[in-house]
Order: C-alpha cells, then structure tokens, then sequence
C-alpha cells in the first residue's frame, strides 16, 4: 500500500493545490489554524516515479510505504514561501479549527462546492496527518531524513 503525503502539481483546484495556488496570487490568504503536524509536500511526478520504481524496479510487496516531500511545512510556512518565491505579498488569516469544521458540516449537508472537502478538514486534525520518519521519496530518489 502507498500513502503519499500532501500532493501537488495536479488539476485539482481543492487541499495543498488551491493554497499553492492562492499564495501564488498574493492576498489575503486563510490559513487553518492550530494544526499541530507539519505535512511533507511533493509533487505528482515525484510519485509516479517512486510508484513505478516500486512496481517495476524494487518490487515492493506487502508493505505499506509512505511517499513524502524533503521538507516539512505548516500551511503558514507553505504560504509565506510560496509568498517569497512569487513576490507577491500575502496577508495570512488564521481560521479556527471549530469554524472550519462547522463549514466542513455546512458543506456535507449543503453539497456546496466550495472548494474544500469536508473529509479533508477530519484528516487535517486527526493524529494520522502525521509523517513518518525514515526515508521519502523526491526527484527521482529514495533519501533518508
């Protein structure tokens, strides 16, 4: 079983990509707040490739491997990079853990298309939004941390 960290770099306009996205515009930016572990963004080609390496090369069976990005960011570390990057100024707002889960509940019963999946406010509390330690996946390599 493969679990990817954070993924970018796809047509998705929701999660890690509509933030990337939205940093890249400058503005004012949401941020949730209180989010206690920091995700290890990668992108889409670096997991193709660690997926084929491991069905084609290494063969991995039976075995659950994380595919995680070099560097460990919080969603403000995320932005005010991006922010850096661009060169466009972004003002960060932090959102509440409780009013985000209220509009993640207000989006499962609207059906709302918000751009935010109530699933992803759940994952992005719970104790398994955590990286593993040991070694991940990036530019076409395996690293150790």
């Amino acid at each position: 079983m493969l679990r990817p960290s954070e993924v970018f770099g796809g047509s998705k306009s929701e999660g890690i990509d509509k933030a990337i996205e939205n940093a890249m515009q400058g503005g004012v930016q949401l941020c949730p707040a209180g989010v206690k572990t920091p995700m290890y963004p990668i992108h889409t080609e670096d997991v193709a490739r660690r997926i084929h390496q491991l069905g084609f090369v290494d063969e991995e069976t039976k075995k659950t491997i994380h595919i995680n990005g070099p560097k460990p960011y919080s969603f403000y570390q995320l932005i005010t990079s991006v922010s850096r990057i661009t060169g466009k100024k972004a003002l960060i707002f932090p959102v509440p853990k409780a009013l985000l889960q209220f509009v993640a509940q207000m989006v499962r019963i609207s059906k709302l298309d918000i751009g935010i999946a109530p699933d992803q406010v759940a994952r992005l509390y719970s104790k398994k939004h955590e990286s593993t330690t040991g070694s991940f996946y990036y530019g076409g390599r395996v690293c150790k941390s």
